[in-house]
């Protein structure tokens, strides 16, 4: 059941991506000939290339709310992009949960589909990165709990010449903060990503 403290970290989340959505936007219609962008026209995809899929893994740690210890987590992701610049995905992850003191360890494995704005243009780091949403299930012995919250990252494609497809592949990170239901804490988690790109 959805609590009214979870409806509103929700909705503030939801006014944060839209507050930076409407601002994109107004930046779209300043005259960029003389300066650098960080924003991609909106429009449908044009080219089979401009759908953008991609396989990844990753690797980092979550950091549960209260006296819980910080844990790795890893887990896959997959995604494309429906609609220029907007991004689409599911990720699956997996991590331990440390109780306290006690030391007793609860596995949770993570089901996220998320929701991505993805900034373009010429300024470095800004360029490669997005924000975005997700929402999806946290599932355990206990039960499944729903999560949702924003999310940031980056993915920088390689350009030094060490691999024969270095454009296919891109190093990253991504952070996300998770609101749980029910007992479970919410979930600040950061990870590392290798992306391959088709």
């Amino acid at each position: 059941m959805i609590t009214k403290n979870h409806f509103i970290k929700s909705i503030s989340c939801a006014a944060v991506l839209a507050s930076s959505f409407i601002l994109s936007e107004a930046l779209a219609d300043v005259d960029t000939s003389q300066t650098s962008s960080a924003v991609v026209p909106m429009r449908p995809v044009a080219e089979e290339s401009e759908l953008r899929p991609h396989v990844g893994v990753m690797m980092g740690v979550a950091n549960p709310d209260g006296a819980m210890s910080t844990t790795p987590l890893y887990g896959v992701d997959i995604g494309f992009q429906p609609y220029v610049p907007f991004s689409a995905g599911l990720e699956l992850s997996r991590s331990d949960v440390s109780h306290g003191a006690s030391a007793e360890r609860n596995e949770r494995t993570l089901a996220l589909a998320k929701a991505a704005y993805n900034f373009g243009g010429t300024i470095p780091i800004i360029k490669d990165s997005y924000v975005g949403i997700g929402l999806g299930a946290s599932m355990n012995v206990d039960g499944t709990n729903l999560i949702s919250g924003p999310l940031a990252g980056f993915d920088v494609k390689l350009t030094n010449g060490l691999l024969r497809d270095e454009d296919r592949v891109s190093l990253g990170a991504l952070a996300k903060y998770l609101v749980q239901e029910g007992e479970e804490p919410n979930l600040l988690a950061l990870t590392g990503m290798v992306k391959y790109w088709f």
